[in-house]
């Protein structure tokens, strides 16, 4: 809670407004989940891929916006791009790699995130 003092919060435009009320009427929906699977042909370094991506959570803060209601206001302020953890999913051992695959894929759309966090 003392780092969550130390931040820097903003009262939020109406635009960011409405998808926080948005957020508190539909609680634990996927609605904000915006992705996709992206197939790349031909060798691929995992290590440099990792690193720009999270090269561009770094330069972008609007991917690391955070709402939160404060004094009972809708407020924002920015992560820091430290807490971005990626994961690696092997499906090549699976029995049926696209199937599995394609399951994750359907799953992790379908899983809710918190705009807070």
């Amino acid at each position: 809670m003392k780092e969550e003092a130390q931040r820097c919060w903003f009262h939020s435009h109406i635009r960011k407004k409405k998808i926080w009320y948005m957020e508190k009427r539909f609680q634990d929906n996927s609605q904000h989940n915006i992705g996709g699977p992206v197939r790349i042909k031909g060798p691929i370094d995992f290590d440099k891929l990792e690193e720009v991506i999270k090269l561009v959570n770094r330069r972008h803060e609007g991917i690391r916006l955070r709402l939160k209601e404060v004094d009972e206001e809708a407020s924002w302020y920015i992560a820091d791009s430290k807490i971005l953890n990626l994961e690696r999913y092997d499906f090549t051992r699976e029995t049926d790699p696209e199937v599995h695959f394609q399951q994750w894929v359907d799953h992790s759309a379908a899983t809710y995130f918190s705009l807070e966090n």
